[in-house]
């Protein structure tokens, strides 16, 4: 029954939120120490920022706030994903890593790292790491997307479509990518597989295009996102090939 009399709304109670900058503060050097950061000789300020970001990937809840047990135990359980976050922190400034922190960031860092490569084989080279440069080739075959030559300077697989190596910037010449990636073979089999247009397409274009498995003719869909096409201008005797190739398959009247 409706009296009239205005019913007391029900007040919600709000969820406690852990505050992230309070916790940092008050365990910063434990969880420091957690962490096995602290032989890094890091700035204060890069070591609160890495304090900050792990209790944001560790503390689960927002409703109640952790102990210092309960979070070096996450730290524990969670230390691999970590050692990347706190990599892809300190990477921020590669210019200005000493070494301890170059070897943390290569040798944690895993796929944070990839787009970094280039700027830590400069520091790495510089101070003469091989075991470091080793590593890197490692994270970039097993995270990156290695090409299908490897630069005679550096080592690694990142000789692009434009013949440039994207870590050390040599340049390899169009002998080199014939001789790497086994042209000589690829041509025959494009000659036999290719129709007579396409043939006749190259011929007009004058050059052709390889990857790891096949030649293609530069109008041809490449998925370039999946595989790396290098360009080949023809010689002469290429193009004496395809000539005779497509004079062989005329059929006589």
């Amino acid at each position: 029954m409706n009296t009239g009399i205005p019913r007391k709304k029900r007040r919600k109670k709000r969820a406690k939120v852990v505050d992230i900058k309070a916790l940092a503060l008050q365990y910063r050097d434990e969880l420091i120490e957690a962490l096995g950061i602290e032989y890094l000789g890091l700035r204060d300020s890069v070591l609160d920022d890495i304090v900050k970001d792990v209790l944001d990937a560790i503390v689960t809840s927002s409703s109640y706030k952790p102990s210092l047990d309960t979070l070096i135990k996450r730290i524990n359980r969670y230390r691999k994903q970590l050692n990347k976050l706190i990599a892809a922190r300190i990477i921020e400034d590669t210019d200005k890593l000493n070494e301890q922190q170059i070897e943390f960031v290569v040798y944690y860092g895993e796929e944070a790292i990839v787009q970094h490569i280039p700027d830590l084989y400069r520091v790495v080279k510089k101070i003469g790491r091989e075991d470091l440069l080793d590593m890197l080739k490692y994270v970039w075959e097993k995270y990156g997307k290695p090409t299908p030559l490897s630069c005679p300077r550096c080592g690694f697989r990142t000789v692009m479509p434009n013949l440039s190596c994207m870590v050390c910037g040599y340049v390899v010449s169009e002998d080199y990518v014939r001789e790497s990636i086994g042209f000589s073979e690829k041509f025959i089999e494009f000659l036999k597989n290719s129709s007579i247009a396409v043939l006749r397409e190259v011929l007009d274009i004058g050059y052709v295009l390889v990857s790891d498995i096949d030649v293609r003719s530069p109008r041809e869909r490449v998925d370039t996102f999946i595989r790396y096409y290098y360009p080949i201008y023809l010689r002469s005797s290429e193009f004496s090939a395809i000539i005779e190739e497509i004079g062989s398959r005329k059929i006589p009247i």
